[in-house]
């Protein structure tokens, strides 16, 4: 039995009522407090009313704006920390998962797959390593078009402690960028149909990229190479050869430890900053008859 004072809500916003209660039923593993909702006006009304921990979202529910237009209006709804996991279609473009991402969903998940993929989502989601105990391992994306090299990088990344994501094409390194908030990307500089600076200023476009560790992937290196990694604000630039690839991690790694570690300073001291603010102007704001804005 699960302890109802401490089990999360979880919404399953879906339409097709099976698919519906499949999904309740599997969910009630991880928490007692499940609701489903079968309209957009139902959904949404949840999200504002209880700020669920979890949404199932169908995004063509009856009622409501289409794709991902309905995933903005329910991230918008919902005030608290609400993880979204948006179910989607078999031949849904690529195009299609980005907007869901770009619109507030953490994933997606496909509905014509085993539902043991959904659950392990809905797991991760809930349950990140932070908060179980078990520490998060870095992530890594790696775009590359030359699959004997993607496939090698990869498994070095993975033996270097990384959870590494893999990408072809800038549009799917965008998909798994959106998704994963990756600590260090590797990009091709020669990638086809568009080369590495343009997908570096793409992905630094992103959201919760801008100071991710990039690292562009190049055959080999000249003064205009370097020019431009100093330029972009790059980490550096990882020469394609296999005998490198034990200090190309060990460079990986430290240029993630060295951006976490500036990012929490950084976090630190404007935690710091906001208390001493709060102390000095504290006096004042409880007799106010005006509430501070949050």
């Amino acid at each position: 039995m699960h302890d109802t004072s401490y089990s999360p809500l979880i919404l399953v916003a879906e339409g097709h009522g099976p698919m519906r209660r499949l999904l309740a039923r599997c969910l009630s593993s991880l928490s007692e407090r499940v609701v489903e909702a079968d309209t957009a006006e139902a959904a949404l009304a949840l999200a504002a009313r209880e700020s669920p921990a979890l949404i199932a979202l169908d995004p063509s529910l009856d009622g409501g704006p289409d794709g991902a237009g309905f995933c903005r209006a329910v991230r918008r709804a919902s005030a608290g920390p609400t993880r979204i996991i948006v179910s989607t279609m078999a031949g849904h473009p690529v195009s299609a998962k980005i907007s869901f991402l770009r619109a507030g969903a953490d994933t997606y998940y496909p509905k014509d797959e085993p539902v043991r993929g959904f659950m392990d989502a809905a797991r991760h989601l809930l349950l990140p390593g932070s908060e179980s105990g078990v520490p998060r391992r870095p992530t890594a994306l790696i775009v590359e078009d030359d699959k004997e090299l993607l496939r090698g990088l990869s498994r070095m990344l993975s033996r270097g402690g990384f959870e590494v994501r893999t990408a072809t094409s800038v549009p799917l390194a965008v998909l798994h960028a959106l998704e994963a908030r990756p600590d260090a990307v590797l990009l091709d500089f020669g990638l086809p149909r568009m080369d590495g600076l343009e997908g570096l200023r793409i992905l630094r476009s992103l959201p919760g990229l801008e100071r991710t560790a990039v690292w562009m992937l190049t055959g080999e290196i000249d003064e205009a190479l370097e020019a431009l990694c100093r330029r972009e604000g790059l980490a550096g630039w990882l020469l394609k050869r296999p005998r490198g690839w034990y200090a190309l991690v060990e460079r990986v790694r430290a240029s993630v430890r060295q951006r976490s570690f500036w990012r929490e300073a950084g976090a630190a001291l404007e935690s710091r900053r906001r208390a001493s603010a709060a102390a000095a102007v504290g006096a004042p704001l409880r007799t106010s008859t005006v509430s501070p804005s949050t």
